[in-house]
């Protein structure tokens, strides 16, 4: 093969127990077609964006070079496919129609898609728009607004898909997660069966704490008091338990979070809301966000066992992703991806990235000390090399003292689209190693360890590429130390560039 390809895959696995689903929705009143006049005017029609629809049963992958006889698992993910349909068009990447797609390995690899089945898609195909968004306007009228100042909110989980109590989790950053089969069905919606707000907006980055067979995240509230939320869910049953609760005046914008087994960090960068803005308005969720530097950033450390709280002061600071969070002695040590501003939401925007030149996602590789006694945390850069969507070795290394982390690193060329490498850096040395591939834009990689790996880094990575000119897309398959291909596995199609995803084996 030519060394000109490579790929990871990062595993969270679960227990697998029954999950227990709200409703069972009916799919989509037939296909949600684009006419071709829709299709040549999409916004996005154009690669790493571009979505090609085929039948939603298994289609051909043509494989070169040689999987790993030990990779027998499902690399499922999700992105957003679809931005425009029956008037209504998405003015935010965030907010494009969830596709699920899957590779699966066995005795050969197999390809699946199929677009969510949600209501907001079944709203947009019957051309309504009254569904609480990222950043897309509401076309609410008055009376409507007027009787619900609080609207219905999104269940376009498009964000992160991960395995939980025997199925799949799909999820954006909303109450509403769908429960996905493995032919990439929904069941519907998961319902808690808890006294926890129904309201309670969790973020697309739950963590999995594995000697509690529980997965924990960080919800928000809204209203008269606002607060945050960690809450633990146990590996069995529907209940869950609330390890701490914050209440803030103003709200940060909450994408993922730390958490070892005896702390959680929460990144209050200074994008914040008032939240009484939001009542009877159609704007979308992150218009309503102000943007402060003065106010500087909060770190806040939660005590998982007591519930206590500390909040550690550092630079203004915009994040979407912590890389992960390990303690230190008595110090809590916090690593994650920062922009100097949050300027790149708004050039994420489908206006801007339909346009021929495109915004580069590569924020700082840097490091926070939480320590007992003070309150200011100095910013240690840990790289000069600049990434986003971090994979870790999860399993073995989440929460702990570990050694690198993959990434992407995503810069617009100004000419075809997206440029990206696929990054493993050293976190002690900051070295760095490449993969890249001419006119393919790849994106999150994921770590997947071989079964009796006797070190951390032994497995491979796996990331999804989609090629700037020609209709098909590329599973690589690296080695996760070196990053040299192992394997290409190709279907004829363009997948959009998504988010996140997860291997299960």
């Amino acid at each position: 093969m030519s060394n000109s390809h490579s790929v990871v895959v990062s595993e969270r696995t679960e227990p697998r127990v029954p999950v227990e689903v709200q409703r069972k929705p009916t799919e989509p009143r037939g296909p949600i077609l684009l006419t071709r006049a829709e299709s040549a005017t999409s916004r996005l029609d154009r690669p790493p964006f571009r979505w090609t629809r085929r039948e939603q049963n298994s289609l051909p992958v043509h494989t070169e070079g040689s999987v790993p006889s030990w990779l027998t698992g499902q690399l499922m993910r999700c992105a957003p496919a679809v931005f425009e349909q029956a008037g209504w068009r998405a003015e935010h990447w965030f907010d494009g129609l969830a596709l699920v797609y899957q590779f699966s390995f066995g005795d050969q690899v197999r390809f699946q898609q199929r677009l969510l089945a949600s209501k907001f898609a079944e709203d947009v195909a019957a051309g309504r728009a009254r569904t609480a968004t990222f950043d897309t306007t509401m076309k609410r009228g008055f009376f409507r607004r007027l009787f619900s100042p609080v609207p219905e909110i999104t269940d376009n989980t498009n964000v992160n898909i991960v395995p939980f109590q025997g199925a799949w989790l799909a999820m954006t950053e909303s109450p509403n997660q769908h429960v996905v089969n493995n032919d990439l069905t929904s069941r519907g919606l998961y319902r808690h069966d808890d006294a926890l707000p129904h309201a309670l907006s969790l973020t697309a980055h739950p963590h999995f704490d594995f000697a509690q067979k529980a997965q924990v995240n960080v919800g928000t509230t809204f209203g008269p008091k606002n607060e945050l939320w960690v809450v633990r869910q146990k590996a069995i049953g529907h209940a869950r338990e609330v390890e701490g609760k914050l209440a803030l005046k103003r709200v940060p914008y909450l994408h993922s979070f730390g958490l070892t087994a005896k702390h959680a960090v929460i990144v209050d960068h200074p994008l914040s809301v008032n939240p009484l803005s939001l009542l009877w308005s159609n704007r979308g969720f992150i218009e309503h966000f102000k943007w402060q530097p003065e106010r500087g950033t909060r770190l806040w450390k939660l005590n998982r066992e007591s519930g206590a709280w500390t909040d550690y002061q550092t630079d203004a600071l915009f994040c979407f992703h912590t890389v992960n969070t390990f303690e230190d002695g008595d110090d809590v040590v916090f690593d994650f991806l920062a922009f100097d501003d949050p300027s790149v939401v708004e050039l994420l925007k489908t206006e801007q990235l339909a346009t021929a030149m495109l915004p580069s996602l590569l924020p700082r590789f840097v490091r926070a000390r939480l320590s007992p006694g003070k309150r200011h945390a100095q910013l240690e850069q840990l790289s000069t090399e600049r990434f986003e969507l971090p994979n870790i070795a999860y399993r073995q290394q989440q929460g702990h003292r570990y050694s690198a982390v993959w990434g992407a690193a995503l810069a617009g060329d100004g000419q075809r689209g997206w440029g990206s490498e696929i990054v493993r850096v050293d976190v002690e040395s900051g070295g760095v190693v490449r993969f890249s591939e001419p006119d393919t834009t790849y994106g999150e990689p994921v770590f997947v360890p071989r079964p009796g790996a006797t070190h951390a880094h032994d497995g491979v990575v796996l990331t999804v590429g989609s090629h700037a000119v020609e209709e098909r897309s590329v599973l690589a398959v690296l080695d996760a130390t070196t990053l040299a291909p192992l394997a290409r596995c190709q279907v004829d199609l363009s997948i959009p560039l998504g988010f996140h995803g997860t291997y299960r084996g």
